[in-house]
């Protein structure tokens, strides 16, 4: 029995100990300031000027929107598939774009990488002209919709977008 007790109370330790160590690598790398930590940082701050700034029938997709859903106050389509089944097929088929713009999406908003690499991975044809850049807070930007374009619109270049920041 002393055997026993002894095992679990290494058990206990250890597992406490793992527990704690991770506790604290999270905690420093949401307070450091690179990883993922600036980057919900930046869409924190990006949700709350949009909710200051953007009509509250504003149509946003995010691939990650957690943040900016919930502190925009704004309608905002999930567009990695993580929270949003609908997207999913979209994303295999390579058909993204025409996604958004069945959904009438009229902003994106997320980190500048995440965004290109999405498009450009799943979307069937150049999508960089039917957006520009509206707004840019370190590496999050608000991607605002060209007025009249469609993402999937045929004989597009992939030009860079361009427009304020």
């Amino acid at each position: 029995a002393k055997g026993r007790s002894g095992s679990r109370i290494v058990l206990a330790v250890l597992v406490v100990s793992t527990i704690s160590s991770s506790v604290l690598s999270v905690r420093a790398n949401f307070r450091s300031s690179t990883g993922w930590g600036q980057e919900q940082r930046g869409l924190f701050r990006t949700a709350g000027w949009i909710a200051e700034h953007l009509p509250v029938d504003a149509a946003l997709g995010s691939f990650n929107s957690g943040i900016v859903s919930f502190f925009s106050n704004r309608r905002t389509s999930n567009l990695d598939g993580a929270m949003n089944d609908a997207v999913i097929q979209a994303l295999r088929q390579h058909e993204l774009c025409r996604y958004i713009d069945a959904q009438r999406i009229e902003y994106l908003v997320d980190v500048r990488a995440q965004v290109e690499s999405f498009l450009d991975g799943h979307c069937s044809g150049p999508w960089r002209q039917g957006w520009v850049t509206f707004r840019q807070d370190g590496n999050v930007s608000i991607l605002r919709r060209v007025e009249g374009k469609a993402n999937h619109e045929p004989g597009r270049t992939g030009e860079a977008i361009v427009g304020p920041s």
